[in-house]
């Protein structure tokens, strides 16, 4: 009776646990002008701030996030610290808090500025619950490499210098510390990756209930004994 009991809990607890694989959840498919005659050298060590707000329209399990760069640097990030907000980016609305570091694959989405060429960067294996609303990412990186980035072109598709607080809008801020160096906002092509949130189906309740009723049986019976 047990064997057959535990049997049933079991495919209860495997209805629960099943998902769909992940997916692109939100997509603020954005892209921006490029920047204005511009040398710099980028040092080691230099931060990088990206933030932007995306919208879940119900429960999901969020597995990653991805961005796309088309500023013709290689870069390599030693450190990330992940935060998601639950209103704009500020610290009194952190939801989520963590370190974790970003992954490049070059190029991914085949994206391309004119005849500059970009790169696409990753964070992987989270899992993170949100419920249906309007969130804020904060990513802010630690750059480990030490190159040159030329920008070489006068147009932008914003006037608005704090993107942060336009919904739909990404935000890169790159912090330099050399004389003559500046920052910067970008926008660009910011992706959440996810899959809904696993809600039992009736069968399944039926199934743990039917187990779980099944178990108090049994161990009463074998109390009288």
């Amino acid at each position: 009776m047990r064997y057959w009991v535990g049997i049933v809990i079991g495919f209860a607890f495997l209805g629960i646990a099943e998902v769909s694989q992940a997916v692109v959840l939100f997509d603020n498919g954005q892209y921006s002008g490029h920047q204005s005659n511009i040398r710099n050298i980028i040092e080691p060590g230099f931060t990088q701030m990206i933030y932007d707000d995306f919208t879940l329209d119900r429960d999901y399990v969020i597995t990653g996030f991805k961005w796309s760069q088309h500023d013709g640097i290689n870069m390599v990030y030693i450190a990330t610290n992940l935060t998601i907000f639950n209103g704009l980016p500020i610290e009194a609305n952190t939801l989520i808090n963590r370190d974790i570091i970003a992954e490049r694959t070059e190029n991914n989405t085949n994206v391309l500025w004119d005849n500059w060429y970009g790169y696409d960067y990753s964070i992987h294996n989270l899992k993170i619950n949100l419920a249906a609303g309007t969130y804020f990412l904060g990513l802010n990186s630690v750059i480990g490499t030490g190159v040159e980035a030329i920008w070489d072109d006068s147009s932008w598709d914003e006037t608005d210098g704090n993107l942060s607080t336009i919904p739909g809008r990404y935000i890169m801020n790159y912090n330099f510390t050399e004389p003559g160096s500046f920052s910067w906002w970008q926008d660009s092509v910011f992706e959440v990756i996810g899959h809904p949130a696993p809600v039992p189906e009736p069968s399944t309740i039926f199934l743990l209930g039917a187990g779980l009723v099944g178990l108090a049986a049994y161990g009463r019976k074998k109390s009288k004994k």
